[in-house]
């Protein structure tokens, strides 16, 4: 009988702490979607031109172009690193359901190399990251 017991009680122990482990996983996710991206030398009517992953020293400037989804009223980051060096941190505010918005470096003659931009939202989580490369 007591042996019944028992190995009823683990069950319910371990039964909730996967409950508990579960809405735990469920509430560190961002509700916040990075729907489409781009890296690009100029944004225009809010659409990005000049997309592409490897640009040339030269180019002055260089925007990275998000639509956001699921984050109206929140604001969110674009982090702009080279190594572990943050070269500029942009907060956006996002003012509706789909939003299109953007950031921008200038580029001087001294960065080359990687470059590594990373979205964050609210709560700091990283919800995309890519890169270019200044040859």
């Amino acid at each position: 009988m007591k042996k019944s017991i028992c190995i009823v009680i683990l069950f319910f122990v371990v039964f909730c702490a996967g409950v508990i482990f579960a809405e735990d996983v469920q509430t560190n996710e961002s509700t916040v979607k990075v729907s489409s991206s781009a890296i690009c030398t100029s944004v225009s009517e809010r659409m990005p031109e000049g997309i592409n992953n490897e640009f040339s020293a030269d180019v002055e400037k260089i925007y990275y172009w998000t639509k956001i989804d699921n984050a109206q009223g929140q604001k969110i980051k674009h982090v702009w690193k080279k190594g572990d060096t943050v070269l500029s941190e942009v907060e956006l505010s996002i003012n509706s359901p789909s939003y299109r918005t953007w950031s921008s470096k200038t580029i001087y003659s001294d960065i080359k190399g990687q470059i590594t931009i990373s979205v964050i939202d609210e709560s700091g989580k990283v919800i995309k990251e890519e890169g270019f490369t200044i040859k």
